[in-house]
C-alpha cells in the first residue's frame, strides 16, 4: 500500500496486490468532496458530482458496460491484456499517421516513477518525492 501526498495537499492511497485470496477486481475509486468516480475492471459503474456539468451523462453511457473479463482477481493469469493490446495498436497507428501516441514515453514514465519511488521508501523508511 502506497500512501501519496500531491502538489495540491490532496491524498491518495494506491493498493496492489495478487497475493490476496480469493482476490478482487481492479477498482480505481476517487473521491473528493465534490464528487466520486469509480472505475471497477473497465466499467465505470459511479461518476456523480455536487454540480453535473453538461457531457456527464455521456460520460456514463459511454464507459457503462460491463467488463468483459473477469479480471486477476484469484488468478494473475487470467488477467486481460486488451489495454495493452490497445495501446500497442494506438502507437503503431500513430507511426502509421505520423502522429503523437495517445501514451507516450514521457507519460509511462510517470507511472514507473511512482512505482520506484515506492520501492525506494519501502527500502529507507522515509517518504519519497516524485518529481
Amino acid at each position: 500500500m502506497i500512501t501519496l501526498k500531491f502538489r495540491n495537499g490532496a491524498l491518495g492511497q494506491l493498493l496492489a496486490a495478487t497475493s490476496m485470496w480469493p482476490g478482487s477486481q481492479r477498482r480505481l475509486y476517487i473521491s473528493g468532496r465534490d464528487g466520486t468516480a469509480e472505475v471497477l475492471e473497465d466499467q465505470l459503474v459511479q461518476f456523480a458530482f455536487r454540480a453535473e456539468e453538461p457531457g456527464d451523462e455521456a460520460k456514463r453511457q459511454a464507459f457503462a458496460q460491463p467488463t468483459r473479463h473477469g479480471g486477476g482477481a484469484s488468478n494473475p493469469m487470467a488477467m486481460s491484456h486488451e489495454n495493452h493490446r490497445e495501446n500497442l495498436r494506438d502507437f503503431f497507428d500513430a507511426l502509421d499517421e505520423n502522429r503523437p501516441p495517445a501514451l507516450d514515453g514521457r507519460e509511462a514514465a510517470k507511472a514507473v516513477s511512482v512505482i520506484d519511488a515506492a520501492y525506494q521508501s519501502a527500502a529507507t523508511g522515509r517518504p519519497v518525492r516524485v518529481d
